[in-house]
């Protein structure tokens, strides 16, 4: 079995340079990862350059990297068509896998399932975001995307879920496709590196400056609390919106708020390690990666009740989920005002994600559901 996975952005997770790579890199990377720990033949697909780029990277590529093109923003049709296209064909040819998977609705994405089709390789699409499965995303894409989604959800032989909900609704609208569950991985340290109460001194807000990503909700919960230390770590991506702007400007007026900007991954961890709790205040989101990473710091988290996957945070009690504004308030302040709240939840988390997210483990049942 050879199963390679196409991707512009892990290379800029593996460099972790300060280049903005999304949480389907991260997830996709920790996949590879594991399958090749467990000695499957695996590969990328990427960009012109990436294995010279990759190589000065802060985290390993035991895989193969394949590299099948020049990027360019210059007349990206016309460069799609006639330099992307044909170097992706000539590469896969060249490689001959029995799978093929990759995440998102561009056009790359498309044009790899038709050369799958072609050539009998097996295609797995795999989810990225709740919205994906329920069909919210058509509201965001370009028109001449819409179509491009509906054939790599209809055509694709396997489609790979982050959670129940998206698993549902794909099957609800292709109730013959081949569907799995497998949730995001991550890499576990043998020795726990929890730290205590103690030595705990913000509540953390991490991701992108996105319009779902719910800002005004944040700079609400920091005005609220003018006696605690927020610290923000995220930079812009891709579209944003005017209250997301606002909300920045006003964020940045806070006294107890410290704006890092952007955080490079390797950085964050030690963030996560100091943090009473990581608030959520998204509108949608798949598995978000950072939860992953909260909790294997023993960080709980707080988030809305629309970013809950699987409803998990209140099952294993490895943080709050809240529905306003005022549930949001209180849930952070009985986490960095009770220790023996957070403690609790602090060994919940740590003993979650090493039970349920080590990336061999993920690999194996992923790869399960191929055999």
């Amino acid at each position: 079995m050879k199963l390679i996975y196409f991707d512009e952005n892990i290379p800029h997770f593996i460099k972790d340079d300060g280049t903005p790579f999304g949480g389907a890199a991260v997830d996709l990377y920790y996949q590879l990862l594991g399958l090749d720990s467990l000695g499957l033949e695996t590969g990328l697909v990427t960009w012109i350059g990436a294995k010279d780029y990759i190589s000065q990277g802060v985290r390993e590529a035991p895989f193969p990297v394949f590299e099948a093109y020049n990027r360019s923003t210059n007349l990206p049709i016309f460069h799609t068509l006639f330099h992307k296209l044909p170097r992706l064909l000539l590469i896969m040819r060249k490689i001959n896998p029995s799978y093929v998977t990759a995440k998102g609705a561009g056009a790359l994405n498309g044009i790899l399932l038709l050369i799958s089709k072609a050539h009998k390789f097996k295609f797995i699409y795999q989810m990225a975001n709740d919205i994906e499965s329920d069909e919210r995303i058509y509201r965001k894409l370009p028109f001449y995307t819409k179509p491009v989604f509906r054939f790599l959800l209809s055509r694709s032989d396997f489609i790979r879920c982050q959670n129940q909900y998206q698993k549902d609704n794909i099957l609800k609208r292709y109730p013959k496709k081949k569907v799995f569950l497998v949730r995001n991985a991550t890499v576990i340290p043998i020795l726990s590196d929890r730290q205590p109460f103690e030595k705990r001194n913000h509540v953390l807000w991490v991701g992108t400056f996105r319009p779902q990503k719910k800002l005004s909700k944040f700079y609400k919960l920091c005005r609220d609390l003018p006696d605690v230390k927020f610290k923000i770590a995220g930079s812009y991506s891709g579209v944003t919106d005017q209250p997301t702007r606002k909300a920045l400007k006003d964020l940045k007026k806070l006294k107890n708020v410290e704006m890092l900007g952007f955080v490079r991954h390797q950085d964050v961890g030690k963030l996560y390690k100091q943090a009473y709790c990581l608030v959520c205040t998204s509108d949608h989101e798949g598995f978000p990666n950072t939860f992953l990473e909260a909790w294997l710091a023993g960080t709980p988290v707080v988030t809305t009740a629309t970013s809950n996957p699987d409803g998990l945070i209140g099952q294993e009690d490895l943080g709050f989920v809240v529905d306003n504004d005022t549930e949001l308030k209180d849930s952070v302040k009985r986490i960095f005002q009770d220790k023996a709240v957070f403690t609790n939840l602090s060994e919940n988390c740590e003993k979650f994600v090493r039970k349920h997210h080590d990336h061999k483990e993920i690999a194996r049942s992923f790869i399960s559901y191929l055999l």
